[in-house]
């Protein structure tokens, strides 16, 4: 098996009021999938930005990318494309923990060049916490 190259595309040094566990867990979760995706190695972009009250993390992998017609379901509880070997509820708990407890937003779409990209906005302003 080969391994993952990992890249910083941007990083903006900004700190967030965020509960940093359960960003990690999202994070994980992120990493974890698209290293599923990628079975032979690939690359993950990763890029931090600021703008204006928004901190924008994407997370960038170099796999096949999200097949079209599961797209508007890959956030939905229980569901998966990994039978017996997954859950359903990484992606769910990340959008609960991204939305409902940091009032931000997660989005996905394949990328122009390929793979798949996540989308993650947080607010820089500690409004719901």
């Amino acid at each position: 098996k080969m391994g993952i190259r990992f890249c910083v595309i941007k990083n903006d040094k900004t700190k967030l009021p965020v509960s940093r566990s359960s960003i990690v867990q999202v994070l994980v979760n992120i990493l974890i999938n698209a290293t599923h995706v990628m079975p032979h190695g690939g690359q993950l972009d990763v890029s931090i930005e600021t703008l204006g009250d928004t901190l924008f993390l994407r997370i960038h992998d170099y796999g096949p990318g999200i097949p079209k017609n599961i797209m508007d379901k890959i956030f939905d509880p229980f569901f998966t494309t990994k039978g017996d070997h997954g859950t359903g509820i990484g992606l769910a708990i990340c959008r609960e923990i991204i939305e409902i407890e940091h009032a931000g937003r997660i989005t996905a779409t394949n990328h122009s060049s390929k793979g798949a990209e996540f989308i993650i906005e947080l607010p820089l302003k500690a409004e719901s916490l």
